[in-house]
């Protein structure tokens, strides 16, 4: 035999120590903090069990391997003691976030913008979130911001707080969505839709670094805010469980969106009209040109509509419900151009952002209009195109 020393094998050490996303998917930490290698790799939470809390959560049938999609980035959170790890159990703290949702003028009000809608967001969607745990931790999640606003002195912990029950709320969405056909049925159809507008509201109430377009967590893989993704599969969701929403508390939101809609009736309307013709009348030098414009026409299209929305006879939707409806149904291309800043692609998002504005009176929607149409005017230069935006400027910064 070879005098060559054999290889010495590297002892592996379990650990039940590690970050909870590194345990969900079963690999090893090197439990580095504030992140460890893995997440700051992968630009996802990182979040560190505290002493004492339960490891059966590693064991649960929905694990973050299973589920699809980006993930939304942010920084490190260290759990805060007081939050219980069950995701079936609440603690006293997590009552509190429950109470304030309910209260008058609690957390549900941002949802409360349609005619009989208020009793939906303030009694029926909680009494749905006790059978169906991702849309309590959803709604806890977006109380603790709520309350931190409420409470700017706590700020810190609540929105550590937040950020806790949203992670959590998160991998089971996902993996209902995941497969809509498959996994969605009559009695989780409307948790799963309210779930999706409650994520839009985190992600509008969640602080924004400076410089986000679309706010904060941008997928590496394409630029765009998972928010964008979850908010979009509404669509999907609306037309699977077409029948089953309709027979139940959100019934309201299958209203106007498949009925015709008579552009005239929007004011604005003119404006977005001489936009189409501003728009018609770019050079078209390539095949990609003429493709990005005909991507450019049809998020026009459905902004015009969503202008005329709020303005139709028998119209129960809200102006927010009109703002987000174009985010839903606006082409993946066009996002795409949007991640990579084409000025068209700004010019349009800065046109919907005077539907945003109409919005400001809602608590986790303030001051959003003027902080994105700001961005787009940074970002919006060379060619002459910030003409082009004079219009919702003048609308959002003059009122």
């Amino acid at each position: 035999m070879s005098g060559r020393q054999q290889p010495t094998m590297r002892p592996h050490h379990k650990t039940r120590t590690g970050c909870v996303q590194c345990k969900s998917r079963r690999i090893k930490c090197d439990e580095l903090k504030p992140r460890c290698s893995r997440c700051v790799r992968y630009g996802e939470e990182c979040i560190y069990q505290v002493s004492g809390e339960s490891s059966s959560k590693s064991s649960r049938s929905t694990t973050a391997s299973e589920i699809s999609g980006p993930t939304r980035p942010t920084r490190s959170i260290e759990v805060p003691k007081d939050v219980n790890n069950s995701t079936s159990e609440l603690n006293l703290g997590d009552l509190g976030l429950l109470h304030d949702w309910t209260l008058p003028s609690g957390a549900y009000t941002g949802f409360a913008d349609s005619p009989g809608s208020e009793h939906l967001w303030q009694v029926e969607v909680p009494q749905m979130a006790l059978q169906h745990p991702f849309l309590m931790r959803g709604i806890l999640a977006v109380s603790a911001l709520h309350i931190s606003r409420v409470k700017p002195e706590e700020k810190p912990h609540y929105l550590q707080v937040a950020a806790y029950h949203q992670n959590l709320a998160l991998p089971s969405y996902r993996y209902l969505v995941e497969d809509l056909n498959a996994r969605m049925n009559k009695e989780n159809a409307g948790a799963i839709l309210a779930f999706a507008q409650i994520t839009t509201a985190y992600a509008f109430a969640s602080p924004h670094p400076p410089g986000s377009i679309l706010f904060a967590g941008l997928c590496a893989s394409t630029g765009v805010p998972e928010w964008v993704y979850l908010l979009r599969g509404c669509r999907k969701i609306m037309t699977i469980a077409k029948d089953w929403i309709s027979s139940g508390p959100l019934v309201f939101q299958n209203q106007v969106l498949d009925e015709p809609i008579d552009l005239s009736l929007s004011p604005d309307d003119y404006h977005l009209v001489a936009l189409e013709q501003q728009i018609d009348s770019l050079p078209v030098s390539s095949p990609d040109d003429d493709e990005e414009i005909e991507v450019f026409r049809e998020a026009l299209s459905l902004l015009r509509r969503s202008f005329a929305l709020p303005w139709q006879p028998g119209n129960t939707l809200g102006p927010k419900y009109s703002c987000f409806i174009w985010v839903d149904l606006v082409p993946q291309r066009y996002l795409e151009l949007l991640s990579i800043l084409r000025p068209v692609a700004l010019v349009l998002l800065s046109y919907q952002c005077v539907l945003l504005h109409q919005c400001d009176h809602n608590w986790y929607i303030k001051g959003a209009a003027k902080r994105i149409i700001g961005e787009v005017y940074n970002n919006i230069f060379g060619g002459n195109w910030r003409p082009w935006i004079a219009w919702p400027m003048q609308r959002i910064l003059n009122q």
